[in-house]
């Protein structure tokens, strides 16, 4: 599977999930709310089509949803635990994740004028 198809997947399923959270069941009645019709609608999910941007934003504003949610997966839960309570993997997973919110405190720290945390 190349890049392009793993991403057209990747948006399909994420366009399916969030129109099916947002009360959508109606396929072909949600596919006519953002302009298109319901077979292009679902190549979209399936993977079998790409999206351009324009009908990209359209979809995630009918779903009062960013388009950063339909491009990317979600981000595991994380939960903090105590030193050795966790696995290697869920350490260094929970470690990470850490260390990118503090970059992003740091970044917003910055652009307001405050020093950085650490």
């Amino acid at each position: 599977m190349t890049i392009a198809e793993s991403a057209r997947k990747l948006i399909g399923r994420r366009v399916r999930e969030e129109r099916l959270r947002a009360g959508y069941a109606n396929q072909a009645a949600f596919a006519k709310s953002v302009g298109v019709d319901a077979p292009t609608l679902s190549r979209i999910e399936n993977g079998k089509r790409s999206v351009n941007s324009v009908l990209l934003q359209r979809i995630a504003d009918r779903l009062e949803v960013t388009m950063e949610t339909l491009v990317r997966d979600p981000l595991p839960q994380l939960a903090f635990a105590r030193q050795g309570d966790g696995d290697d993997q869920a350490m260094r997973g929970m470690i990470e994740w850490a260390a990118k919110l503090l970059e992003d405190m740091d970044t917003v720290a910055r652009y307001v004028g405050r020093k950085p945390l650490l």
